[in-house]
């Protein structure tokens, strides 16, 4: 009983943090990315209440399975955007750097 009280409290928390990060993401692949989180996170917190509340919950080990499935999706997203933040930084021309005229 504790645990899933405390497992809601933390996908609260995580939930939060990721509506702050997605207001303030700088393109859209990192909003795809957070919205794919923030949909797994209340699968998470769903399952959580479910288990608090007792209810006749068969399916909520589907549902779990199926979150952690939508997280490690958004979890290769996240690496693609990384990669993709990285080569645009090493391949793009840095503007501060002096001019060669």
């Amino acid at each position: 009983m504790m645990w899933n009280v405390t497992m809601l409290l933390i996908h609260v928390a995580v939930l939060g943090a990721l509506a702050v990060l997605w207001r303030h993401a700088p393109d859209l692949l990192q909003r795809v990315v957070l919205g794919t989180f923030i949909a797994a996170t209340m699968v998470f917190m769903w399952a959580a209440v479910v288990s608090l509340a007792r209810w006749d919950a068969d399916w909520i080990e589907g549902a779990k399975k199926i979150a952690g499935a939508i997280e490690h999706i958004a979890v290769i997203c996240y690496v693609f955007r990384l990669f993709i933040a990285d080569q645009e930084r090493r391949c793009l021309p840095n503007s501060s750097l002096q001019s060669r005229s």
